[in-house]
């Protein structure tokens, strides 16, 4: 969805919304990127490259990822160097972070478990 008032930070905003502790699950803490004015060409190569990566690179077998991250890495570096892409960690470790304008690790993208004291076990959704 295109929508000019999501910043990509709905995750986390509903989590906090929703209350409860937050408790670490050990995941990396990833920093919300500072919101810039966002350039619509440059955002719609973000756009771009994460879809060929899944596109193309979400059917790739597991023992074949590697070479597929080297290719996909000089396809991206030669035809696309405006985007950023980052050069560390496989490609497939990337979102598109639309207020940021950039990419982040999906990581980003999962909320702390938050949960109720009290709340009975079977209850429990962690999502």
């Amino acid at each position: 969805n295109w929508d000019e008032k999501d910043d990509g930070d709905d995750v986390e905003a509903e989590a906090d919304a929703k209350g409860g502790e937050s408790v670490d699950i050990g995941r990396v803490r990833v920093p919300k990127p500072k919101k810039v004015t966002v350039d619509d060409d440059k955002l719609l190569d973000r756009f771009f490259v994460m879809s060929y990566i899944w596109s193309l690179g979400g059917n790739v077998s597991d023992p074949s990822r590697p070479k597929t991250d080297d290719f996909f890495r000089r396809q991206i570096q030669t035809h696309l160097p405006d985007t950023d892409f980052p050069s560390t960690g496989s490609i497939y470790n990337y979102v598109v972070h639309k207020g940021g304008n950039t990419f982040v690790p999906w990581d980003y993208k999962v909320a702390n478990f938050r949960y109720k004291p009290g709340q009975a076990f079977f209850d429990m959704l962690v999502q």
